[in-house]
């Protein structure tokens, strides 16, 4: 992308996407706790489970690492808390933009615990704090954070797009007939983002 691409033309979720990015980072970590990945007796113990990830639909047991316990409240869950795929939710927030998960704002505390969970299984190099960081910089005029975000977020949506095929091919698998149809994938919202993003700085030449 070239140096003459407007920061400010960073696409928004909402009438204020830095102030929610910013809000992320700031937020009083008790107020919601992070919980990562939770430890139980036995190895792989998330292969004798029947729960299924809230966010994907993907069979939980079928996980080729640990799920995230991800912490929701009593509203949504009797425990306070849910299994997800935590590769998957760290990969929609980035792809998606949207800290809104199962009803509730991502804290900072749950951003940490997210990064932190995406290091110790080794699920690569994608993490929440930086890609805000980058977004916030970008915001307040920053190119160079601009294409860092704009990279993170699309690398994000791509490997997104990867996992919930692999998904697909292996609940079909497991059924013995042909794969589901696969689900409606962040690449849409993303290029939507991009188009947008595109009329903006149209707008903006015109002025």
């Amino acid at each position: 992308k070239s140096a003459s691409a407007a920061p400010s033309a960073v696409p928004s979720e909402g009438p204020s996407a830095e102030g929610s990015a910013e809000s992320v980072l700031s937020a009083d970590a008790s107020a919601a706790p992070a919980v990562g990945c939770g430890r139980r007796s036995g190895l792989r113990w998330w292969e004798q489970s029947d729960e299924i990830c809230a966010l994907s639909g993907f069979p939980l047991s079928l996980l080729p690492y640990p799920p995230f316990k991800f912490q929701v409240g009593r509203k949504i869950s009797p425990d306070g808390w849910v299994l997800v795929d935590g590769q998957c939710l760290i990969l929609k927030v980035l792809s998606e933009w949207n800290f809104e998960v199962l009803g509730r704002t991502l804290t900072r505390a749950n951003v940490e615990a997210l990064d932190e969970y995406m290091r110790r299984c080794k699920l690569g190099p994608w993490r929440a704090a930086p890609a805000i960081q980058a977004f916030v910089l970008a915001s307040r005029g920053d190119v160079a954070a601009l294409v860092e975000w704009e990279q993170r977020k699309g690398s994000a949506a791509e490997k997104l797009s990867k996992l919930q095929e692999i998904q697909r091919v292996r609940q079909g698998k497991r059924r013995g007939g042909k794969a589901a149809a696969p689900p409606e994938t962040s690449e849409a919202s993303f290029q939507l983002h991009r188009l947008l993003q595109q009329q903006q700085q149209q707008k903006q030449q015109q002025q």
